[in-house]
C-alpha cells in the first residue's frame, strides 16, 4: 500500500485547548488535527508441493509443505495543523507551531524500517469413507503471517517490533449424505493455536488522544463444534441449518495497555464512576491472559462462513456499551490487517456436497423408471 493518507480531526480537543492559556496560540488553528502518509512495500515469494496417497479403496491419505519469503519495507511520516473538513482535509502548523501541538498529539514520527521473513509451512489430511456416502477425516495446517516493519517510536510512543504469526489449526469431522442424497449432514469440531498473534490496541494520552499500535498477543486458541444440514424436499424446494460453537480466548497476553476509560480513571481515581468501576485502583499495564473476546468470535465466524452477521455486531455493540466502554484491545478483521498467505489460517472449507441438483436427478430418475 503506498500513500495512503493518515489525516484525522480532534475535535474532542477543542474544549480543552480553548481552556488552557498554554495553549493560546494554537487557537486560531482549531480544530487541531493531524496529517501524514504511510508508505509500505511488499514482496512474496512462495513455493507449493503437495502429494497424494490413495491407501485403499476407503482411506486416503495427503501431505503438503510450502515456503514462504516476505520482504517489506515501510516510510511513515506525519504533522500536525488545522483541519478543514469533518473527514480528512488538513493545513499544515507553522513549523514553530508543530511543537506546542506536540505537547498534546505526540511527537511527530519520521521512520523507515524494513524487515524479511521466512517460513516452511507444513498441511496433512486424512480421508477415510466409511461407506460411499459417509465421509470421516482429520486435517492439520500451519499458518504464517509475516511482521510489519517499524520505526521503533510512533508519535513519541515506542513501538515493539511486530513479530511473524503462527497457527497450528487441527479439524476433525464427518461428511454424510442419506436418504437416496436427499440429506446432508456434516459435523466438524476444530482448534486453532495462535503463537504471536498480532493484536492492534491503543495507547492513550493523558487528553485522551488515542495512538494505535500492533502488538503481539502471546498465544491466544480458538475452537468450536460445526454441524450443516440439508434437506431436499422436492425438486424446488430445500431447507438447510447450520450451527456453530465457538470459544475464543488469550492463552497468555500480559502487558496490555490500558483502554481509553482505564487511562482517565487511572488519572482520576477520586471520581466516583472510576471508584465504583475500578475500586483496586487501574494498573500501568493489564494482563488479559484467559480473557474471552467477542470481536475474535466474530472474526473467526466471518472466515469460516464468509460473512460477519449484522445481528452479531450489534450484539458486541451492546456488549460493549453495558461495560460502560471499556473496551478490550481490538483482534482487527481482514478488512483492515494485511491478507494472510494463502496458506494461513483462513480455513479451507471442506467443498460441501450441495443437494441443490440431487432432488432434480431423483425426479429425473423416477420419470425414467415411469
Amino acid at each position: 500500500m503506498n500513500g495512503h493518507p493518515t489525516d484525522l480531526t480532534y475535535y474532542f480537543l477543542t474544549p480543552t485547548i480553548l481552556g488552557n492559556a498554554a495553549f493560546a496560540p494554537l487557537v486560531p488553528s482549531l480544530p487541531l488535527a493531524g496529517g501524514g502518509t504511510y508508505v509500505q512495500n511488499e514482496h512474496s515469494y512462495a513455493l507449493f508441493g503437495s502429494l497424494g496417497w490413495n491407501v485403499t479403496e476407503q482411506l486416503k491419505v495427503s501431505a503438503g509443505l510450502r515456503g514462504s519469503w516476505v520482504y517489506k519495507t515501510n516510510q511513515a511520516n506525519n504533522f500536525y495543523g488545522q483541519g478543514t473538513e469533518a473527514w480528512g482535509g488538513v493545513v499544515a502548523l507553522p513549523a514553530n507551531l508543530q511543537p506546542l501541538a506536540a505537547k498534546i498529539l505526540g511527537a511527530t514520527t519520521a521512520a523507515n524500517g524494513s524487515l524479511s521473513n521466512s517460513d516452511y509451512i507444513p498441511s496433512a489430511k486424512l480421508q477415510y469413507k466409511i461407506t460411499p456416502d459417509v465421509m470421516a477425516y482429520f486435517s492439520y495446517s500451519n499458518g504464517f503471517k509475516a511482521g510489519v516493519p517499524t520505526g521503533g517510536v510512533v508519535n513519541g510512543v515506542a513501538v515493539p517490533e511486530i513479530l511473524p504469526e503462527n497457527v497450528d489449526a487441527y479439524e476433525v469431522g464427518i461428511k454424510s449424505e442419506w436418504l437416496d442424497h436427499r440429506v446432508l449432514l456434516n459435523l466438524d469440531a476444530f482448534r486453532s493455536n495462535y503463537n504471536n498473534l498480532q493484536v492492534t490496541s491503543a495507547i492513550f494520552t493523558p487528553l485522551g488522544v488515542p495512538i494505535i499500535v500492533t502488538t503481539n498477543a502471546a498465544n491466544s486458541r480458538s475452537q468450536g463444534l460445526e454441524f450443516e444440514g440439508q434437506w431436499a424436499v422436492a425438486e424446488n424446494f430445500r431447507l438447510s441449518s447450520a450451527l456453530t460453537y465457538l470459544d475464543s480466548h488469550y492463552v497468555s497476553y500480559p502487558n496490555v495497555t490500558l483502554t481509553g476509560i482505564q487511562t482517565y480513571c487511572r488519572a482520576h481515581p477520586a471520581l466516583a464512576a472510576c471508584a465504583a468501576q475500578f475500586p483496586s485502583g487501574v494498573p500501568v499495564l493489564q494482563d488479559l491472559s484467559g480473557e474471552r473476546h467477542l470481536f475474535l468470535q466474530l472474526l473467526l465466524c466471518e472466515q469460516r462462513h464468509g460473512r460477519r452477521p449484522a445481528e452479531a455486531g450489534r450484539l458486541w455493540a451492546a456488549g460493549l456499551a453495558a461495560h460502560l466502554g471499556i473496551a478490550r484491545p481490538a483482534l482487527g478483521g481482514r478488512s483492515h490487517r494485511q491478507k494472510f498467505n494463502r496458506s494461513h489460517h483462513r480455513r479451507r472449507r471442506h467443498r460441501r456436497h450441495q443437494p441443490t441438483h440431487l432432488a432434480r436427478q431423483h425426479a429425473a430418475a423416477q420419470r425414467a423408471a415411469s
